[in-house]
Protein backbone atom coordinates (compact mmCIF):
# COMPACT_ATOMS: atom_id res chain seq x y z
CA UNK A 1 0.00 0.00 0.00
CA UNK A 2 2.92 2.37 0.68
CA UNK A 3 6.62 2.40 -0.12
CA UNK A 4 9.37 3.80 2.12
CA UNK A 5 11.14 6.57 0.17
CA UNK A 6 13.85 7.66 2.59
CA UNK A 7 14.17 10.02 5.54
CA UNK A 8 15.45 13.42 6.57
CA UNK A 9 17.50 13.18 9.79
CA UNK A 10 18.06 15.83 12.45
CA UNK A 11 20.83 16.25 15.03
CA UNK A 12 18.41 17.90 17.46
CA UNK A 13 15.07 16.85 18.93
CA UNK A 14 12.16 18.09 16.81
CA UNK A 15 8.72 19.00 18.14
CA UNK A 16 6.94 20.22 15.03
CA UNK A 17 7.03 20.59 11.25
CA UNK A 18 5.10 22.13 8.40
CA UNK A 19 5.43 22.27 4.62
CA UNK A 20 5.94 25.40 2.58
CA UNK A 21 2.92 26.31 0.45
CA UNK A 22 4.93 25.50 -2.70
CA UNK A 23 5.78 22.08 -1.19
CA UNK A 24 9.47 22.48 -2.08
CA UNK A 25 10.72 22.48 1.50
CA UNK A 26 9.79 21.29 4.98
CA UNK A 27 10.33 23.54 7.99
CA UNK A 28 11.09 21.99 11.37
CA UNK A 29 10.95 23.35 14.90
CA UNK A 30 13.21 21.93 17.62
CA UNK A 31 12.61 21.65 21.35
CA UNK A 32 14.76 24.74 22.03
CA UNK A 33 13.00 26.81 19.37
CA UNK A 34 15.47 26.46 16.50
CA UNK A 35 13.68 26.77 13.16
CA UNK A 36 15.29 25.12 10.12
CA UNK A 37 14.17 24.92 6.48
CA UNK A 38 15.05 21.72 4.61
CA UNK A 39 14.76 21.77 0.80
CA UNK A 40 13.12 18.67 -0.66
CA UNK A 41 15.04 17.01 -3.51
CA UNK A 42 13.51 17.42 -6.95
CA UNK A 43 14.69 17.20 -10.59
CA UNK A 44 14.95 21.01 -10.74
CA UNK A 45 16.21 21.63 -7.20
CA UNK A 46 18.65 18.99 -6.02
CA UNK A 47 20.20 20.95 -3.13
CA UNK A 48 19.48 19.46 0.29
CA UNK A 49 21.48 21.90 2.44
CA UNK A 50 19.28 23.16 5.29
CA UNK A 51 18.81 26.86 6.05
CA UNK A 52 18.59 28.02 9.67
CA UNK A 53 15.88 30.67 9.93
CA UNK A 54 16.23 31.14 13.69
CA UNK A 55 18.74 29.52 16.06
CA UNK A 56 16.37 29.61 19.06
CA UNK A 57 13.27 31.17 20.57
CA UNK A 58 10.66 30.25 17.93
CA UNK A 59 7.38 29.12 19.53
CA UNK A 60 5.16 28.75 16.48
CA UNK A 61 5.05 29.25 12.72
CA UNK A 62 3.16 28.75 9.48
CA UNK A 63 3.63 29.27 5.73
CA UNK A 64 1.40 31.59 3.72
CA UNK A 65 1.23 33.28 0.33
CA UNK A 66 2.49 31.81 -2.95
CA UNK A 67 4.31 34.64 -4.70
CA UNK A 68 6.66 34.03 -3.03
CA UNK A 69 5.79 31.57 -0.25
CA UNK A 70 6.49 33.17 3.14
CA UNK A 71 7.29 31.50 6.46
CA UNK A 72 5.81 33.51 9.35
CA UNK A 73 7.45 32.83 12.72
CA UNK A 74 6.55 33.86 16.25
CA UNK A 75 9.55 34.17 18.56
CA UNK A 76 9.82 34.68 22.30
CA UNK A 77 12.45 37.11 23.53
CA UNK A 78 13.17 39.42 26.44
CA UNK A 79 10.60 41.95 25.21
CA UNK A 80 7.87 39.38 24.54
CA UNK A 81 6.57 37.93 21.25
CA UNK A 82 7.81 39.12 17.87
CA UNK A 83 6.72 38.22 14.35
CA UNK A 84 9.21 37.57 11.53
CA UNK A 85 8.75 36.76 7.83
CA UNK A 86 11.10 34.78 5.57
CA UNK A 87 11.13 34.16 1.83
CA UNK A 88 10.91 30.35 1.59
CA UNK A 89 12.53 30.28 -1.85
CA UNK A 90 15.68 32.10 -0.73
CA UNK A 91 15.68 31.76 3.07
CA UNK A 92 16.12 35.52 3.40
CA UNK A 93 14.34 37.47 6.14
CA UNK A 94 11.92 40.07 4.82
CA UNK A 95 11.53 43.60 6.22
CA UNK A 96 8.11 43.46 7.85
CA UNK A 97 5.41 45.95 8.79
CA UNK A 98 2.35 45.12 10.89
CA UNK A 99 -0.88 47.03 11.52
CA UNK A 100 -2.05 47.09 15.15
CA UNK A 101 -5.62 47.11 16.45
CA UNK A 102 -5.37 50.90 16.79
CA UNK A 103 -4.78 51.25 13.05
CA UNK A 104 -1.13 52.21 13.45
CA UNK A 105 1.40 50.50 11.17
CA UNK A 106 4.90 49.80 12.45
CA UNK A 107 8.01 50.84 10.58
CA UNK A 108 9.64 48.11 8.48
CA UNK A 109 11.66 45.83 10.76
CA UNK A 110 14.35 43.44 9.54
CA UNK A 111 14.60 41.34 12.70
CA UNK A 112 10.93 40.93 13.53
CA UNK A 113 8.04 43.14 14.55
CA UNK A 114 7.15 43.26 18.23
CA UNK A 115 3.57 42.27 19.13
CA UNK A 116 3.38 44.70 22.01
CA UNK A 117 0.41 43.13 23.79
CA UNK A 118 1.98 39.67 23.92
CA UNK A 119 4.46 39.32 26.77
CA UNK A 120 4.47 35.50 26.87
CA UNK A 121 3.69 32.43 24.76
CA UNK A 122 1.09 31.18 27.25
CA UNK A 123 -2.02 30.05 25.36
CA UNK A 124 -0.61 31.17 22.01
CA UNK A 125 -2.07 29.62 18.84
CA UNK A 126 -1.34 30.29 15.17
CA UNK A 127 -2.78 29.30 11.80
CA UNK A 128 -2.06 30.36 8.22
CA UNK A 129 -3.69 29.76 4.86
CA UNK A 130 -3.01 31.50 1.53
CA UNK A 131 -2.74 35.21 2.39
CA UNK A 132 -4.21 34.90 5.90
CA UNK A 133 -2.35 34.76 9.23
CA UNK A 134 -4.38 34.20 12.42
CA UNK A 135 -2.96 34.48 15.96
CA UNK A 136 -4.90 33.62 19.10
CA UNK A 137 -3.93 34.57 22.65
CA UNK A 138 -5.69 35.29 25.94
CA UNK A 139 -3.71 38.54 25.98
CA UNK A 140 -5.50 39.48 22.75
CA UNK A 141 -8.83 38.49 24.27
CA UNK A 142 -9.34 36.17 21.31
CA UNK A 143 -7.97 36.00 17.76
CA UNK A 144 -6.62 38.56 15.31
CA UNK A 145 -6.42 37.94 11.58
CA UNK A 146 -3.97 39.72 9.27
CA UNK A 147 -3.80 39.71 5.48
CA UNK A 148 -0.23 39.50 4.22
CA UNK A 149 1.10 41.10 1.04
CA UNK A 150 4.66 40.72 -0.27
CA UNK A 151 5.85 43.70 -2.27
CA UNK A 152 9.28 45.09 -3.21
CA UNK A 153 11.12 42.58 -1.08
CA UNK A 154 9.11 43.24 2.09
CA UNK A 155 6.06 41.79 3.86
CA UNK A 156 3.14 43.94 5.01
CA UNK A 157 0.51 42.56 7.39
CA UNK A 158 -2.82 44.41 7.34
CA UNK A 159 -5.13 43.79 10.27
CA UNK A 160 -8.28 42.34 8.69
CA UNK A 161 -10.62 41.27 11.50
CA UNK A 162 -10.82 40.05 15.10
CA UNK A 163 -12.66 37.38 17.08
CA UNK A 164 -13.60 37.78 20.75
CA UNK A 165 -13.26 34.62 22.85
CA UNK A 166 -11.99 33.91 26.35
CA UNK A 167 -9.77 30.97 25.42
CA UNK A 168 -8.14 29.56 22.29
CA UNK A 169 -6.97 25.94 22.58
CA UNK A 170 -6.71 25.37 18.83
CA UNK A 171 -7.14 27.52 15.74
CA UNK A 172 -7.70 26.92 12.01
CA UNK A 173 -8.29 29.45 9.24
CA UNK A 174 -9.27 29.18 5.58
CA UNK A 175 -10.18 31.94 3.10
CA UNK A 176 -13.83 31.13 3.80
CA UNK A 177 -13.99 30.27 7.49
CA UNK A 178 -12.27 30.57 10.85
CA UNK A 179 -12.61 27.80 13.45
CA UNK A 180 -11.63 28.05 17.13
CA UNK A 181 -11.70 25.43 19.87
CA UNK A 182 -11.79 26.73 23.44
CA UNK A 183 -13.84 27.24 26.60
CA UNK A 184 -15.58 23.88 26.15
CA UNK A 185 -16.96 24.75 22.72
CA UNK A 186 -16.17 24.87 19.03
CA UNK A 187 -16.64 28.29 17.42
CA UNK A 188 -16.85 28.91 13.68
CA UNK A 189 -17.64 31.92 11.53
CA UNK A 190 -17.47 33.06 7.92
CA UNK A 191 -14.62 35.29 6.81
CA UNK A 192 -16.60 36.96 3.99
CA UNK A 193 -16.83 40.75 4.20
CA UNK A 194 -15.29 41.05 7.65
CA UNK A 195 -12.65 43.69 7.06
CA UNK A 196 -12.37 45.93 10.08
CA UNK A 197 -15.00 43.95 11.97
CA UNK A 198 -15.31 41.54 14.86
CA UNK A 199 -16.42 38.25 13.30
CA UNK A 200 -19.73 36.84 14.52
CA UNK A 201 -19.23 33.23 15.55
CA UNK A 202 -21.55 30.24 15.80
CA UNK A 203 -20.81 27.73 18.54
CA UNK A 204 -21.24 24.06 19.36
CA UNK A 205 -20.83 22.95 22.97
CA UNK A 206 -18.40 20.07 23.46
CA UNK A 207 -19.70 17.33 25.70
CA UNK A 208 -17.45 16.14 28.50
CA UNK A 209 -14.85 14.67 28.51
CA UNK A 210 -13.86 16.18 25.15
CA UNK A 211 -10.75 18.37 25.51
CA UNK A 212 -9.48 19.83 22.21
CA UNK A 213 -5.81 19.35 21.36
CA UNK A 214 -5.77 20.27 17.67
CA UNK A 215 -7.63 21.30 14.54
CA UNK A 216 -6.76 19.92 11.10
CA UNK A 217 -7.92 21.23 7.74
CA UNK A 218 -8.71 18.64 5.06
CA UNK A 219 -8.54 20.99 2.09
CA UNK A 220 -9.57 18.56 -0.62
CA UNK A 221 -12.83 17.98 1.24
CA UNK A 222 -14.00 21.52 0.52
CA UNK A 223 -12.42 23.10 3.59
CA UNK A 224 -13.75 20.52 6.05
CA UNK A 225 -12.18 20.88 9.52
CA UNK A 226 -11.37 18.01 11.89
CA UNK A 227 -11.20 18.43 15.68
CA UNK A 228 -8.74 16.19 17.55
CA UNK A 229 -9.22 15.61 21.29
CA UNK A 230 -6.94 14.42 24.09
CA UNK A 231 -8.94 11.19 24.53
CA UNK A 232 -8.00 10.14 20.98
CA UNK A 233 -11.40 10.90 19.48
CA UNK A 234 -11.82 12.74 16.18
CA UNK A 235 -14.78 14.91 15.18
CA UNK A 236 -15.59 16.53 11.86
CA UNK A 237 -17.12 19.98 11.43
CA UNK A 238 -19.11 19.89 8.21
CA UNK A 239 -19.68 22.89 5.97
CA UNK A 240 -23.25 22.89 7.26
CA UNK A 241 -22.00 23.48 10.83
CA UNK A 242 -22.62 19.96 12.15
CA UNK A 243 -20.12 18.22 14.44
CA UNK A 244 -19.87 14.53 13.58
CA UNK A 245 -17.90 11.88 15.46
CA UNK A 246 -15.51 10.07 13.13
CA UNK A 247 -14.98 6.34 13.60
CA UNK A 248 -12.14 4.69 11.71
CA UNK A 249 -12.15 0.94 11.29
CA UNK A 250 -9.49 -0.65 13.52
CA UNK A 251 -8.17 2.68 14.85
CA UNK A 252 -9.57 3.39 18.35
CA UNK A 253 -7.42 6.49 18.99
CA UNK A 254 -6.34 9.20 16.55
CA UNK A 255 -3.37 11.45 17.31
CA UNK A 256 -3.08 13.18 13.92
CA UNK A 257 -4.62 13.06 10.45
CA UNK A 258 -3.75 14.48 7.04
CA UNK A 259 -5.32 14.22 3.60
CA UNK A 260 -3.32 12.67 0.78
CA UNK A 261 -4.73 12.90 -2.73
CA UNK A 262 -3.69 9.75 -4.60
CA UNK A 263 -5.58 10.50 -7.79
CA UNK A 264 -8.97 9.24 -6.61
CA UNK A 265 -11.91 11.61 -6.33
CA UNK A 266 -12.02 11.66 -2.53
CA UNK A 267 -8.34 11.14 -1.81
CA UNK A 268 -7.16 9.16 1.18
CA UNK A 269 -6.52 9.96 4.82
CA UNK A 270 -3.24 9.15 6.56
CA UNK A 271 -3.99 8.64 10.25
CA UNK A 272 -1.57 8.47 13.17
CA UNK A 273 -2.93 6.00 15.72
CA UNK A 274 -0.45 4.41 18.10
CA UNK A 275 3.06 5.78 18.47
CA UNK A 276 4.30 3.87 15.42
CA UNK A 277 1.04 2.95 13.72
CA UNK A 278 0.20 4.87 10.55
CA UNK A 279 -3.02 3.94 8.79
CA UNK A 280 -4.27 4.64 5.28
CA UNK A 281 -8.00 5.22 5.13
CA UNK A 282 -10.57 5.77 2.43
CA UNK A 283 -11.77 9.25 1.66
CA UNK A 284 -15.35 9.98 2.68
CA UNK A 285 -18.58 11.32 1.28
CA UNK A 286 -20.75 13.22 3.77
CA UNK A 287 -23.80 12.44 1.64
CA UNK A 288 -23.47 8.65 1.99
CA UNK A 289 -21.06 7.76 4.83
CA UNK A 290 -22.87 9.39 7.77
CA UNK A 291 -25.03 7.27 10.11
CA UNK A 292 -26.69 7.86 13.48
CA UNK A 293 -23.34 6.97 15.09
CA UNK A 294 -21.39 9.53 13.06
CA UNK A 295 -19.03 9.26 10.11
CA UNK A 296 -17.72 5.79 9.30
CA UNK A 297 -14.36 5.51 7.49
CA UNK A 298 -12.75 2.30 6.27
CA UNK A 299 -9.07 1.42 6.77
CA UNK A 300 -7.30 0.07 3.69
CA UNK A 301 -3.77 -0.48 5.01
CA UNK A 302 -1.16 0.35 7.61
CA UNK A 303 2.49 1.37 7.93
CA UNK A 304 4.72 0.58 10.87
CA UNK A 305 7.27 3.38 11.11
CA UNK A 306 10.63 2.52 12.68
CA UNK A 307 10.47 5.39 15.17
CA UNK A 308 7.70 6.85 17.33
CA UNK A 309 5.81 9.42 15.24
CA UNK A 310 4.93 12.86 16.62
CA UNK A 311 2.93 14.32 13.72
CA UNK A 312 2.05 13.95 10.04
CA UNK A 313 1.97 16.04 6.89
CA UNK A 314 1.61 15.30 3.18
CA UNK A 315 3.16 16.30 -0.13
CA UNK A 316 0.47 16.16 -2.76
CA UNK A 317 -0.41 14.07 -4.58
CA UNK A 318 0.96 10.88 -3.03
CA UNK A 319 3.55 11.26 -0.23
CA UNK A 320 3.04 11.05 3.56
CA UNK A 321 5.55 12.67 5.93
CA UNK A 322 5.87 11.07 9.39
CA UNK A 323 7.92 13.08 11.87
CA UNK A 324 9.60 11.45 14.86
CA UNK A 325 11.79 13.34 17.32
CA UNK A 326 14.93 12.91 15.19
CA UNK A 327 13.78 12.13 11.63
CA UNK A 328 11.09 12.70 9.01
CA UNK A 329 10.20 9.57 7.04
CA UNK A 330 8.73 9.75 3.54
CA UNK A 331 6.14 7.18 2.39
CA UNK A 332 4.84 7.01 -1.18
CA UNK A 333 1.32 5.72 -1.80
Amino acid sequence: MATYAGALHSDVTMRGMWLSSCQRSVITLSQDGACVMHPLPSPKHSSTSPTILRHSGVVSGCTVSDLPPVAVLLGLGIDGISLSCFNVLTGEELPTTLESCTGETSEAQQNGVQLEELSSAMGLCMSGCREWVAIGSPQFGGVRVWRIAVEEGGAALELWCTVDTERVDALCITPERIVIAGSGALFFGQMGETRGKCVEMNSISLAEPLVPCGLRLLQAQGGTTVLLCTDGSMHLLSNAGELLKVQIEGVPEVKDVVLVSDGSAAGRLAVLGTARGLYLCDGFDLATDVSDEGLQIGCVGSIMNQQCVVCLDAIQPDCVLAMSETAISFWLL
